[in-house]
């Protein structure tokens, strides 16, 4: 599984944050993680964590 794909299943989790899934994942900093996965999915970490909550 490709990182980007693992972090969007990651995401989902309520029960991790997104620093601790972008240092589990190797991302050098939060904000090159919210970076990468706007870019991969149009769409910000936390945004859609709210869209897949509903």
């Amino acid at each position: 599984m490709k990182r980007i794909e693992k972090a969007r299943q990651m995401v989902k989790d309520k029960d991790l944050s997104m620093t601790q899934i972008a240092y589990d994942l190797g991302y050098s900093s939060s904000s090159h993680f919210a970076k990468t996965f706007h870019d991969s999915f149009g769409i910000s970490p936390s945004c859609y964590r709210q869209n897949k909550a509903v």
